[in-house]
């Protein structure tokens, strides 16, 4: 079968080869044009027709601005202190104050027509930041401003995942004479060339992402990896020349084909990983559900070993899951490249720079190893879910999944610190950890 390529040649139906070779600017005269998220431009809200709305299962915080407005606010004064209260453990001038939830996990505003009634009352420009612009996930990268989304919401994960065509073609041409200002972009570009590169399986992309990560770490030293990209184009320009013809050439492909998959040491980590997260509530319902989905097409209430529930998970895989990501690739690409986008990857994001890393965990190796954790979890839950839905398993299952799972993990910090945790304390914190997380049981088949 033949297989897309790293950085295809870009091929125009029709197009007629011209009879001499045309003037081009040089690259030093010819900005680069980077990928960017532009399809989070295209999200709307579709209001009360949500299956699942943010409007229940969180908090809202208030920033500092709305509270202020809201004090001068005669439709909203009377609910300072009851409904929006001040935030008195850490506040912050995002998270300043808080609409606590009712007794069934609702915003106290959310109308009987699930609409917000502060918006319904005063009009959008009354919301909060965080109401205003979830799910939008907006940050400045190379001095521009960019929104990707977060697929919590059930309809931008609808809009990212199903898009086969998400993200423009890439046509990268030579990284040499890199400006400064462009490093992160220009690693951000193949990052995302590498995860839509269908030569190789998925989890061979993420080992050799996992190579990329501890290779920029190792020259960033003691600096995060964005300061030291952004000071050293030049050397930024050389790693990925070199990294590009590791992947063309396939050089590392005999070491991956080599490495066998262990379904049974994966499953169990998922597992771990899940009955940690369930056993401290809020567990989101519709995570729930797709839970049991999970457990149901792997037998594991009914299995009287082990390996009658790793059989089920092999056959699962082989007869529903893998023959419906053959057709629908895109799906996991568009998971990870809106990931790439929304948490800044491979650099620390946004939220974490302030923070002080420890040794142990230097940053772009810990980014990496976070989204093979999230990867291993969706691939495993989607391969028991293919086993429950059989023949009927479908792009619906695959977007409830996902949103759900966002919903669960990437919006709690808790998780994110029990991740980072189990990695370490399963010593899963290298390029062998990420073979075992995200391989699929194709060894039982």
């Amino acid at each position: 079968m033949t297989r897309d390529k790293l950085f295809p040649p870009r091929i125009i139906p029709g197009e007629i080869a011209p009879t001499r070779i045309p003037h081009r600017p040089s690259p030093a005269q010819q900005p680069r044009d980077y990928p960017r998220p532009a399809y989070a431009e295209r999200f709307r809200c579709i209001s009360s027709a949500c299956e699942d709305t943010c409007c229940q299962g969180w908090s809202v915080p208030i920033d500092q601005a709305t509270y202020e407005r809201y004090r001068s606010t005669e439709a909203l004064k009377p609910h300072l202190g009851t409904l929006i209260v001040l935030n008195t453990a850490s506040p912050t001038t995002a998270d300043y104050a808080r609409i606590p939830l009712t007794a069934t996990s609702t915003c106290p505003f959310l109308s009987t027509d699930h609409l917000c009634g502060i918006q319904k009352q005063l009009g959008p420009e009354a919301l909060s930041v965080t109401c205003a612009t979830y799910p939008r996930a907006i940050s400045t990268v190379a001095a521009e401003r960019e929104e990707a989304l977060n697929l919590s919401c059930p309809e931008a994960a609808r809009l990212t995942l199903l898009d086969p065509n998400l993200i423009a073609p890439i046509a990268p041409s030579s990284y040499a004479n890199l400006r400064s200002a462009e490093s992160q972009l220009a690693i951000r570009e193949f990052v995302l060339l590498l995860v839509a590169d269908r030569a190789y399986p998925v989890w061979q992309r993420m080992y050799l992402l996992g190579i990329l990560a501890r290779r920029l770490e190792t020259l960033s030293g003691a600096r995060t990896v964005a300061d030291w990209a952004d000071a050293n184009p030049t050397t930024v320009a050389h790693m990925l020349a070199d990294s590009t013809r590791i992947a063309v050439l396939q050089r590392l492909r005999p070491l991956m084909d080599d490495i066998q998959p262990q379904p049974a040491q994966q499953l169990q980590l998922v597992m771990e990983l899940l009955r940690t997260r369930i056993s401290q509530p809020p567990a989101p319902p519709r995570f729930l559900e797709c839970v049991r989905d999970f457990e149901s097409g792997l037998g594991c209430k009914t299995a009287t070993c082990e390996q009658q529930i790793l059989t089920a998970y092999a056959d699962a895989h082989r007869l529903y899951y893998e023959p419906f990501m053959l057709r629908h690739p895109h799906l996991l690409e568009n998971y990870l490249t809106n990931y790439v986008f929304k948490n800044h990857y491979p650099f620390t994001h946004p939220r974490d720079r302030d923070l002080d890393l420890k040794q142990d965990q230097p940053d772009a190796e810990t980014e990496h190893l976070i989204l093979c954790v999230h990867l291993a979890l969706v691939q495993t839950l989607l391969i028991g879910m293919a086993g429950h839905y059989r023949e009927a398993f479908d792009s619906t299952h695959v977007v409830k999944l996902v949103q759900s799972f966002a919903r669960t993990f990437e919006h709690s910090k808790q998780s994110q610190a029990q991740i980072k945790a189990f990695l370490r304390s399963h010593n899963l914190n290298r390029l062998g950890g990420i073979a075992l997380l995200v391989q699929t049981p194709a060894m039982l088949e």
